[in-house]
Order: structure tokens, then C-alpha cells, then sequence
């Protein structure tokens, strides 16, 4: 019997493309199967975390699935024949992980924040806004069609998320405003009316609020990552006096083990609490 096959989402795919235009074809896309070396692998991945060892990581991690393929039974009858493994030596965690980020903005910074975002075009306002807000994921936002808003409530696919579990945000005034303003079909459009999904020009947006951040403040702030957006909320729920459970369940995590199993009251209504006294408390940092 054939086992499921995971169907993989589109960023997904999206950065493995990456990893083989920008890393391995350039190398390998010319070489016989059968000719390539673990030290000609070795110096691929070595090569690379030179400069960006995370990425050499996951280059040797793409490797290793490559050459799994090659020898798998859908690689023989794709006419795939390999005499060795060339990837058997090699490590998806040669290098040192850099330490998980803790950064969290302060109420301070939060204000200062709201300041610069509010000058950016329409989109990114309400795109960085609601990733402030609602804690939820940087692609999650970015992605969203207006389809998914009803009734004051978003909801989010299982196909968009991080654990394939559909995510109701229960939206405040403030995140209801956001969405409402949106016009066509999609949460935050470009000037065609497509989304707003080049990273590139995200990465230029952050940096341009930071740039503003750092204005409205007169000194030097620690720099942020949109996830740390989603990191802010989550640390702020304790002070707020919101359940560990539901800060959980505002954020979609899944729940492990025999909580997961026997777990499984509807917290919709105390999410939507939650959310509620998170904007309330981001609104009066304004």
C-alpha cells in the first residue's frame, strides 16, 4: 500500500526552488548522477556556509531528500539508477543553529511603531497593523483574500497555516476597520490589485518603519523581524491576565501529546476576549 504524500504548501515550494536555482543547479545541474562525490557535496554545503550557515543547513537537508528520491522506487521508475549515496556523510545540522530570537517590542516601541506604520501606503498599514494585532504569521497576512473575513471573524484555511488547522481571529473594532477598508480581493493589493507577497519590498517596508521608529525615538532601536510582531503579542497575554490556553489557541499552536487528544473544549469565545484585550491594550498605546 502506497503511503499519503504530503502535500507540500506553496512557499514551501517556493524556497525549495530557491535552494536548487540559487544553490545546486549552478554546481550539479550538468554532472552524471553516478560522478557526484560526498566531497564534491561536502564542498557545495561548505561553500555556502561561508556566509549563510543556516542556509548551508538546509542545503544539505535538500540534498539528502534529492538523493532519498534518487533511490526510492518513484526514482527507479523514473529510469533513476545510483551506484553510492553521496549524501550519507552529510548533516543538516553541521553548523551551528543561531540561538532563537527573543526580541519583543515594549509599549514604547509599540506606540513608535503604530506612528510609522500609519504614514506607509494603505496596504502595508493595515497588513503590519494586523500582524500586530492578531499575532498571526507574517504569510498568513500578507495572503489573505477578503473571502476569508465574515462577520467580524477571520478565518484562516487550514491550507494557509503553519499546522494545516484552520484559525478563526475573532476581530476587534480596530481589526474589523482594517479589513472593511480593503477593496477587491485581496487584504493588501499592489497597485494591480494582486497581493502583496514580494519579500523583497516587505523587507525595504521594515526597514523603512524602523528607520521612522528610531526617528520618533532619538536614539538607536534594536532591530525586529515581523515575527516578532507575533512574539509581542504572545508575551503580552500573561500581563493581561489571559488563560495560558487561550494565548495558545490565539496563535494556532497545536497542542502535543494526551492534550491534544483529550483537549478539545471550544475556546472561541474566550479568544475572542483575548483579542479583544489585546487591541484594547494596543489602542491606548496610540
Amino acid at each position: 500500500m502506497k503511503g499519503t504524500r504530503r502535500v507540500l504548501k506553496p512557499r514551501t515550494l517556493a524556497d525549495k526552488r530557491g535552494v536548487w536555482t540559487g544553490d545546486i543547479e549552478p554546481t550539479l545541474s550538468a554532472a552524471a548522477l553516478n560522478e557526484v562525490t560526498a566531497d564534491d557535496l561536502w564542498a557545495l554545503v561548505e561553500r555556502k556556509g561561508e556566509t549563510a550557515p543556516v542556509r548551508a543547513n538546509r542545503l544539505a537537508g535538500e540534498l539528502k531528500v534529492m538523493w532519498a528520491w534518487f533511490a526510492s522506487r518513484a526514482g527507479q521508475r523514473a529510469g533513476i539508477r545510483i551506484d553510492n549515496d553521496p549524501t550519507a556523510s552529510l548533516s543538516a545540522r553541521y553548523f551551528a543553529q543561531s540561538p532563537g530570537r527573543r526580541r519583543i517590542l515594549t509599549d514604547e516601541e509599540i506606540g513608535w511603531f503604530l506612528a510609522a506604520v500609519a504614514v506607509q501606503g494603505a496596504s502595508y498599514m493595515r497588513a503590519l497593523t494586523l500582524m500586530l494585532l492578531t499575532g498571526c504569521r507574517f504569510s498568513e497576512v500578507v495572503e489573505a483574500p477578503l473571502s476569508e473575513y465574515r462577520g467580524g471573524v477571520w478565518t484562516i484555511p487550514g491550507e494557509r497555516t503553519k499546522n494545516a488547522q484552520p484559525h478563526a481571529v475573532a476581530l476587534g473594532t480596530w481589526g474589523r476597520e482594517l479589513f472593511e477598508q480593503a477593496k477587491g480581493h485581496w487584504l493588501a493589493p499592489n497597485a494591480t490589485g494582486k497581493a502583496l507577497v514580494e519579500r523583497r519590498n516587505w523587507y525595504r517596508v521594515r526597514d523603512r518603519v524602523h528607520a521612522r521608529m528610531e526617528r520618533l525615538a532619538g536614539r538607536s532601536l534594536e532591530r525586529w523581524g515581523y515575527h516578532d510582531l507575533r512574539r509581542t503579542m504572545r508575551s503580552n497575554t500573561f500581563r493581561l491576565g489571559i488563560a495560558y490556553e487561550v494565548a495558545e489557541a490565539m496563535l494556532n499552536h497545536a497542542k502535543q501529546g494526551l492534550e491534544r487528544r483529550y483537549d478539545v473544549a471550544d475556546l472561541s469565545s474566550y479568544t475572542r476576549e483575548g483579542f479583544a484585550a489585546w487591541e484594547a491594550h494596543v489602542r491606548s498605546l496610540t
